[in-house]
């Protein structure tokens, strides 16, 4: 069988127009030479006669216009004669065609075969087209597992991108760490930008910190979005590098740039506090807005919570009651219970009467969840907002569900006086029901001191 290297080099690409041993324009404006048309009849002679390197030399002649029109159609068949004969680079050529279809129609049950057998041959390359076939499943039923098997065998072959998929693969679905590792460090010594992302998240905050921040510079290097918000993280929090604020912002900025909605948010809480950067209220106003229109709940929260409390936000006329709208949209955004009331202990915080009784609202239908956890949320919301007669009756129900926690902390406001009104034994009598839903809980043993 004859392997890829057996094949001849690739044509030169065509003369422009007007340069040395230049033909002038062929047909379809291709310009050509009386080399590469003498190369283009030598090689369809060949092939005729069934030189396999000449067929596939002339498959490359025929689809780039070479020595003549290009001909899509006759590359296909050229190429395909000589993948039939074992050339594993005429079988990756036909594959290729098949699959991206501007050439000639799309077959993909064709081309995965031609991919197979590239594969079976040993050729990375078609193992990584082979394995993407698979996991698909496309003109092959899907794979995933026999996917998974020939990255491995690509990535052992020493394929950096079969290591890099297989090892982000590994590290999104929770594979066996070694080996995700094993996988992602060997892609990312080769220069791979995905894999060491991946390999300084993966390590993050259990792994060592010159590894985590070198993975991540060799992701930021290559403009990886993800990768570069993190890099701006090592440097906000001195892993692997030390703590340089603006230095930090730079690569927030640039990872927002980049169209990364945390780091949007993240560029947004920088302007906002100063952090590596001047303050400027109106910059962390509009990078707030970027990422709440990507959908991100915190960023929406601080968009209208800026808009609510800086007049000169919101000074153009008909915009007097623009934060309510932004705190209806912050809500909408994020409906989770936790994202609700985080959203309303900032309305709470609002010289705006009405946005102010919205918040009270929205506390309100949080709870009427019923849950213990919903209603411990709220009333500590409602105790950061000073309503301690709201707060003692949210608490309140959830100690009556049977919520340990909840009982635990009403003892304790009880006793700080934060929660009101209370009779002198209530804090104790709640302290108790704590002490046996604590002892109660599985694994206890029935004793504190055991």
């Amino acid at each position: 069988m004859q392997s890829r290297a057996d094949a001849p080099p690739p044509s030169p690409r065509p003369h422009t127009n007007g340069a040395a041993g230049s033909h002038g324009p062929g047909l379809n404006g291709h310009a050509t030479s009386l080399g590469q048309i003498a190369a283009r009849r030598l090689a369809l002679t060949l092939a005729a006669e069934g030189k396999l390197t000449a067929a596939e030399q002339a498959g490359v002649m025929l689809r780039d216009g070479l020595g003549g029109p290009p001909d899509p159609e006759g590359a296909l068949t050229h190429f395909e004669i000589a993948a039939a004969g074992g050339i594993v680079s005429a079988m990756l050529a036909a594959g290729a065609m098949l699959t991206a279809g501007n050439l000639v129609p799309v077959d993909h049950a064709r081309a995965a075969q031609w991919y197979r057998t590239a594969a079976e041959a040993g050729d990375t390359e078609g193992m990584l087209a082979w394995a993407e076939a698979m996991r698909s499943g496309r003109g092959v039923p899907a794979d995933p597992k026999q996917s998974e098997h020939w990255l491995r065998v690509a990535a052992t072959a020493g394929s950096p991108e079969a290591a890099e998929r297989l090892g982000v693969m590994l590290a999104t679905s929770g594979g066996h760490r070694t080996e995700t590792l094993e996988l992602l460090r060997a892609a990312t010594a080769a220069g791979r930008p995905k894999a060491a992302f991946e390999l300084g998240h993966l390590l993050w905050g259990d792994g060592d910190s010159d590894e985590i921040f070198a993975a991540l510079s060799i992701a930021a290097a290559a403009g990886h979005p993800e990768g570069t918000l993190w890099l701006g993280f090592c440097h906000a929090q001195g892993v692997g590098v030390r703590e340089h604020p603006t230095t930090a912002f730079l690569y927030f900025e640039k990872a927002a740039l980049l169209g990364v909605t945390r780091a949007k948010h993240q560029t947004g809480k920088c302007y906002e506090e100063g952090l590596g950067v001047g303050r400027n209220i109106t910059k962390a106003s509009g990078w707030y807005n970027e990422a709440a229109r990507d959908g991100n709940a915190a960023a929406a929260r601080r968009y209208a919570y800026l808009r609510d409390i800086y007049p000169v936000l919101t000074a153009r006329k008909g915009e007097e009651r623009v934060a309510r709208r932004d705190y209806e949209n912050a809500l909408r955004i994020g409906p989770s219970a936790k994202n609700k009331a985080e959203t309303a202990q900032l309305m709470l915080t609002s010289r705006d009467a009405v946005i102010v009784a919205r918040g009270k609202e929205v506390l309100s239908e949080i709870a009427r969840s019923g849950k213990a956890a919903d209603l411990r949320l709220v009333a500590n919301v409602a105790l950061a907002a000073k309503l301690a007669t709201e707060a003692g009756t949210w608490m309140r129900r959830a100690t009556a569900l049977g919520d340990a926690e909840a009982a635990r902390e009403l003892a304790a406001h009880l006793d700080a006086g934060r929660i009101k009104p209370a009779d002198p034994g209530e804090a104790a009598r709640v302290r108790r029901t704590a002490e046996e839903s604590w002892r109660s809980e599985p694994g206890r043993g029935g004793s504190r001191g055991r």
